[in-house]
């Protein structure tokens, strides 16, 4: 009857160990998958801030200006 008690203790404390582990497993995915999120959207800011100042600097048609307000919207939005 002890023996089988330790063994049920033995078990529980394993399971225990092991949920630990996928749960610490899970939590780090999130923050990696938040991480390439985040540094998915600052890369996308950053292009389009340079197309922007392309736009604004190399555009010599007269039609560049509403080009970069139609542009301005969109991303903000």
């Amino acid at each position: 009857m002890i023996h089988e008690a330790i063994e049920t203790a033995e078990a529980i404390i394993w399971g225990a160990a092991i949920s630990f582990g996928l749960l610490t497993a899970s939590v780090a995915g999130l923050a990696i998958a938040a991480g390439a999120a985040a540094g998915d959207a600052i890369a996308r800011r950053y292009h389009l801030r340079r197309a922007i100042h392309r736009l604004e600097h190399e555009a010599n048609h007269p039609g560049a200006r509403a080009l970069l307000d139609d542009i301005r919207k969109e991303n903000e939005s």
